[in-house]
């Protein structure tokens, strides 16, 4: 198992999409640089046909491997296969789950408290993301969730999913979770996945911090 980012293109405008995906990198660049990433075509809208070519060029640009695509028909199929990529089988592991939701726009920076407060657990495919700000979470992330923050990240319940403090590059940023059972975890573009965690760690208190430019976990009473 090797965890993998999907890209839902809902058009064929890969102008728009171009803008997105480097408002989206510039939040993370250490992160996205060579992640494999599938591209998914169930939720596209019928319309102009897609320049699988430039797509391709597009995700290689921004420093990430495209691994295959999955969705459209058979003629798009044969198209994007002529374009290089790899054409993945449209079923996915347990049938009867939904596509993921794209993610919500981010919050809007607040003017008087920049602490975002989330009290609901953050389900798998959606991102919050505390801009200009804290981030404290008093539910779990599940599985496939991702949380951001400019600042801090406070997690008061079992962390499972992706959580990215410091974006912007704030290097003091630091995250704080009552049990550690991350995919990923990201401070100031430093991250490190489940497998690299210390196993000390796991399912524990902890608090994340950069010290010398390396991920440091302090394990709380």
């Amino acid at each position: 198992m090797f965890p993998l980012s999907v890209l839902y293109l809902m058009d064929a405008d890969l102008e728009a999409f171009a803008a997105q995906l480097a408002e989206r990198v510039e939040l993370a660049p250490q992160f996205f640089r060579n992640n494999p990433v599938i591209v998914d075509l169930s939720q596209r809208s019928a319309g102009s046909p897609l320049d699988y070519a430039t797509l391709y060029r597009l995700i290689k640009r921004f420093s990430m491997v495209p691994v295959g695509l999955r969705g459209g028909s058979e003629n798009e199929k044969a198209a994007a296969a002529q374009a290089g990529f790899n054409i993945l089988n449209d079923a996915k592991p347990g049938s009867e789950r939904k596509a993921a939701e794209p993610p919500p726009p981010p919050a809007p920076r607040p003017t008087v408290n920049p602490t975002l407060v989330v009290d609901q657990a953050v389900r798998s495919g959606h991102q919050i993301y505390a801009r200009g700000g804290d981030l404290v979470v008093l539910a779990p992330v599940n599985p496939g969730a991702e949380i951001l923050a400019d600042g801090n990240i406070h997690v008061y319940a079992p962390l499972r999913g992706r959580a990215l403090a410091g974006v912007s590059g704030n290097t003091n940023a630091r995250i704080f979770s009552d049990s550690l059972e991350a995919e990923l975890i990201s401070i100031a573009g430093r991250y490190q996945l489940s497998e690299d965690l210390p196993s000390s760690t796991t399912r524990k208190r902890v608090a994340i911090r950069l010290l010398d430019d390396k991920l440091h976990y302090d394990v709380l009473g």
